[in-house]
């Protein structure tokens, strides 16, 4: 797998840490609800880490759930995610197939990843619906590009199985740690015979695992900076404020990278194109937020608005993807370049 596709994929597949669930059965507690008083939501289902749980958590999932439904009222997707639900955690993520990953308590990180601080509620909510974003995105392009249909489906089954294995090696090991604390030979042996079994599965679920291929790596790398960009517009649409993601991934007192990271965020900061070479994808398109924000901001957020501008910029992106599908990736300027004029003409 290229470097470049790994750095996008790991937000995605960051989630799989959260496939933990302690259950009796394997294939019945996959994505068990680990919160008996909370059923289903409108728009998601809920589990949650068995390793993990909070009374507190369980509730925080309601305003999860009142996030994707508020954003559902403007920009319906045709399925439900999986919402896997943590007490804490460093990072919120998208897998890119079904499930999306949260905490009650999300931190943020300095750039140089040797401090840390407590996202505000409001931030992390903020964050949420930009992971929620990419739900959208990837919905939509599902819908409208047969190619990228086909592409999903293979990195999903691969994916899906990648976490699977993930999943039976952590059964695996804590099988492990009862067989040395069984009170009895009777129920070692009961332990064993399920440790044979995990075992089997895992060695199924390691024939179906595999890396992307070349053309794989080569889309999700094209789409990337698109994604980001559009989970960006999605999170302070939900939020009502330009600047939500700025506020949401702001380091306190940060150094002038951390100052960076979250001003390239900012739709309300000027970055010109001319002069924009970052081909980080959250921050590759940064002089198009600036774009939209200048000249082509909503007037009101009224669930209408929101609902036009985004299907507008939804269908801008997608446009530029479909010209770019069979291309070399453009460079950071001309790609800028390319959508602000599309903006200007279009918007």
């Amino acid at each position: 797998m290229g470097s470049s596709a790994l750095k996008f994929l790991i937000p995605f597949l960051t989630c799989l840490v959260s496939i933990q669930v302690q259950a009796q059965s394997v294939e019945s507690d996959f994505m068990a609800n680990q919160c008996p008083e909370i059923s289903s939501f409108s728009s998601v289902n809920l589990w949650q880490d068995g390793n993990d749980l909070s009374v507190s958590s369980c509730g925080f999932a309601q305003k999860l759930a009142d996030v994707v439904d508020s954003i559902s009222d403007w920009a319906p997707v045709s399925e439900k995610i999986m919402l896997s639900l943590k007490h804490s955690a460093s990072g919120a993520s998208y897998d890119g197939v079904k499930v999306l990953s949260a905490a009650e308590f999300l931190y943020i990180e300095s750039s140089n990843h040797k401090e840390k601080h407590l996202r505000t509620e409001q931030g992390n909510l903020t964050t949420f619906a930009h992971e929620y974003g990419h739900v959208i995105l990837t919905d939509w392009l599902t819908r409208d590009i047969p190619e990228f249909k086909a592409i999903r489906e293979g990195i999903a089954s691969s994916m899906i199985a990648n976490q699977k294995v993930y999943f039976l090696a952590n059964q695996r090991g804590l099988i492990e740690k009862r067989i040395i604390a069984a009170p009895t030979q009777s129920h070692q042996e009961r332990l064993l015979k399920k440790k044979q079994d995990i075992e089997r599965q895992l060695a199924q679920a390691y024939f179906e695992a595999g890396e992307f291929s070349a053309e794989q790596n080569r889309i999700l790398n094209l789409l990337a900076p698109y994604h980001e960009l559009f989970a960006d517009v999605v999170a302070v649409l939900y939020a009502e404020d330009p600047q939500a993601m700025r506020k949401a991934v702001e380091f306190p007192s940060g150094s002038n990278k951390d100052i960076y990271m979250a001003e390239a965020r900012d739709f309300t900061v000027g970055h010109a194109h001319q002069h924009w070479n970052d081909s980080t994808p959250h921050y590759m398109l940064s002089p198009v937020r600036s774009s939209l924000f200048a000249g082509h901001w909503i007037k009101r957020y009224s669930s209408a608005e929101k609902r036009e501008y985004l299907v507008k910029v939804y269908n801008l992106l997608r446009d530029d993807i479909l010209s770019r599908w069979h291309q070399e990736t453009p460079s950071v300027q001309d790609a800028n370049k390319t959508l602000i004029e599309k903006i200007n003409s279009r918007l």
